[in-house]
């Protein structure tokens, strides 16, 4: 919660100080040490430099250039830094005197990992704050969408919508998860109403939607086809050519999620190699960074015999992989995460054996039949 107190306050209140020009005693200087001490009393750490400026004629407009904010530890989460630079509130007179409203620019925000730079929208100020045409630079992607910002509840909510495209996805994964597994580009298009922490666990409550797109992933030294090959090999008695390694390139990688408080429920996930396609589900828990995952992959047996560490029968390939993950994305082995469920290939590779035999065009009629023939 006071992470996006800090954020609002600056984002928001340094602009409506410009309305300080109805006091000629009033500077930039004297508005940044009033809120630095009114944070202070808050357990905040506020520093500016000495480079900002207030302007009354013929607009008005306000200027920061440096300002660094440090959220002490608590029990609920670490030590939070915020860094903004190159702030610019422009508004008329007669708009600060009516309804609050003008144009914001930002050269930078960051707030831990999150690096925005170049961010600009107008702002209104009613009921509500609202950026209606928020646009930035975030994960060397761009960003465009809207905010509103909801304090007239008991809690603070923010509304959030729009779109991150072509934002590097080794910046995406580091930042939200953790996770340095995956490069390439990616794109986000969310729909979400995001409750700022006030439970222990100090993670913010997410209610929506959130997509994710790519054409070009990349899975650093995890080769799920390799795995597959070397599945095969076991099954059937033969050691696997050569040891598991290198990489998984992705031609195509969308996953559709709902948000329901701290749970991100995959609904669809779809993966696509040159040789395999990969199709999914799984629950995470933001809380505990726990997760489940069950997906089913087909396979191209001409595609994947075309390397030089496998070998997979036509009749093979046609059979439905399952693929079962647990684990935790903050700790353990990615490796270990997934595992091929070799019980059910064993199965239906002697249904499909027996369904052969008995000369039956589909599953439902294979224990009628077999009965008919025990008989």
């Amino acid at each position: 919660m006071r992470v996006l107190i800090v954020i609002v306050s600056l984002v928001v209140v340094l602009p409506l100080a410009s309305l300080a020009w109805l006091s000629s005693q009033v500077t930039a200087q004297s508005i940044l040490d009033g809120i630095s001490e009114a944070m202070k009393e808050e357990g905040l750490q506020m520093s500016h430099d000495n480079q900002s400026s207030l302007g009354i004629f013929p607009n008005a407009f306000l200027e920061v250039s440096q300002i660094s904010v440090i959220i002490p530890a608590s029990d609920q989460a670490p030590e939070v830094s915020i860094d903004l630079s190159g702030l610019r509130f422009d508004a008329s007179l007669f708009s600060l005197l009516s309804s609050p409203r003008g144009n914001l620019s930002v050269r930078g925000l960051k707030v831990d990992s999150i690096d925005l730079s170049n961010l600009t929208s107008a702002v209104v100020i009613e009921d509500t704050v609202t950026l209606p045409n928020l646009s930035a630079e975030l994960w060397k992607g761009a960003l465009n969408g809207k905010v509103v910002i909801d304090s007239g509840s008991d809690n603070v909510v923010i509304r959030t919508e729009g779109i991150l495209e072509n934002a590097d996805a080794s910046d995406v994964f580091m930042s939200l998860a953790d996770m340095d597994l995956l490069t390439g580009t990616l794109s986000l298009n969310w729909n979400l109403e995001i409750i700022p922490p006030e439970s222990d666990n100090g993670i913010a409550e997410l209610t929506g939607k959130l997509n994710v797109s790519s054409e070009t992933m990349t899975l650093e030294s995890i080769d799920l086809e390799g795995s597959i090959c070397s599945t095969v090999a076991l099954a059937e008695g033969r050691r696997p050519s050569s040891p598991l390694s290198g990489n998984t390139i992705f031609t195509r990688f969308d996953a559709s999620q709902t948000l329901a408080g701290t749970e991100i429920t995959i609904d669809e996930l779809t993966l696509v190699t040159s040789a395999m396609t990969l199709n999914g589900k799984g629950v995470l828990d933001r809380a505990s960074t726990a997760f489940t995952a069950e997906a089913v992959a087909s396979l191209d047996a001409t595609s994947m015999n075309q390397r030089s560490d496998c070998r997979i029968s036509s009749s093979i390939a046609n059979i439905q992989w399952p693929v079962r993950c647990k684990g935790r994305t903050d700790a353990g082995n990615a490796r270990s995460w997934c595992q091929v469920d070799v019980s059910s290939i064993v199965e239906q590779t002697l249904k499909g054996r027996i369904k052969d035999k008995l000369k039956l065009d589909d599953d439902s009629n294979l224990i009628q039949s077999l009965l008919k023939r025990i008989r």
